[in-house]
C-alpha cells in the first residue's frame, strides 16, 4: 500500500519542472519515471526493515518449553542484521535520488514511525524493577510475573471460558460506546479530509482519482 501510494502520487504529480528537461520519454513506464519508482521501492524497503526488526523476541521471557534458546538468539541476531541491511540499502537509494527535500520528508517519516513503535512498547526498565520481588527464582527457568496480566489470567480461570467470552463481548460493546472510539474516528476523518484537500493540487487524472478513493475510505465508517 505504501509503495502504491507513492507511485500514484508520482503519476498524479508528474516530473518536476527543473528535472523534466533531463528526462527522456522512453525513461517513463506507465507515466512513472525511474526515480519515482525507486522512491516507492525505498518506501517499501523501510517498512520491511521495521517489520523485520519487530520480529525480535524478548529472551527474558523465554523458557525451555518454547524451544532451544540458541536458535532464538541466532534468530534475533539475524533479525537485527537483516533489518539494518535493508535500512542501509534504503538510505543508499535515498541518497542516490539527489533530492534533499525527499530525504528530509522520508527522515521525518522514519522518526514518526520509530516514535510510534516506542509508544507501543512498555517501559522495560520500570517493569523489571517493579517486578523483581515477583520473579520466581527457585527453578532453573525464572518466570517474570506480570502484574498487569495476572488479574486477567486468574479471572479467566475462575469464571470459565464461556463466561469469559461473554464478558469480552460486553467490554467491546462498552468501549464502542465511549468517547475513545469516537475520538479515533474523528481523528481519522480529520486526516482523511486533509489528505483529500492536498490531493486537489494535482490535475485531474486516474491516479488522482485513485488517491481520492484511498483517502475517502478513511473518512467513511
Amino acid at each position: 500500500m505504501r509503495g502504491l501510494v507513492v507511485l500514484l502520487m508520482s503519476k498524479a504529480a508528474g516530473p518536476s519542472q527543473h528535472t523534466a528537461s533531463d528526462l527522456l520519454p522512453q525513461d517513463m513506464v506507465s507515466g512513472i519515471y525511474p526515480s519515482q519508482r525507486n522512491l516507492a521501492e525505498i518506501t517499501e524497503l523501510i517498512h520491511t526493515a521495521f517489520l523485520v526488526h519487530r520480529g525480535i523476541v524478548n529472551l527474558k521471557e523465554w523458557t525451555n518449553s518454547d524451544g532451544p534458546l540458541k536458535d532464538m538468539q541466532f534468530g534475533n541476531k539475524m533479525a537485527v542484521l537483516s533489518g539494518d541491511f535493508l535500512l542501509a540499502n534504503a538510505c543508499t537509494g535515498l541518497a542516490q535520488l539527489n533530492n534533499t527535500k525527499v530525504v528530509e520528508l522520508i527522515s521525518s517519516a522514519i522518526g514518526d514511525l520509530v516514535q510510534g513503535i516506542y509508544h507501543e512498547m512498555p517501559n522495560s526498565l520500570e517493569l523489571n524493577s517493579d517486578l523483581q520481588p515477583f520473579v520466581k527464582s527457585n527453578s532453573a527457568d525464572p518466570v517474570t510475573f506480570s502484574l498487569n496480566s495476572a488479574p486477567v489470567v486468574f479471572h479467566r480461570q475462575i469464571v470459565g471460558q464461556e463466561r469469559w467470552h461473554h464478558q469480552l463481548q460486553q467490554l467491546r460493546s462498552t468501549i464502542k460506546l465511549e468517547e475513545g472510539v469516537i475520538s479515533t474516528m474523528d481523528l481519522c476523518r480529520y486526516h482523511g479530509n486533509k489528505a483529500l484537500e492536498s490531493i486537489q493540487c494535482f490535475p485531474s487524472s486516474e491516479a488522482r482519482s485513485a488517491l481520492e478513493n484511498i483517502a475517502s475510505t478513511v473518512t467513511k465508517f
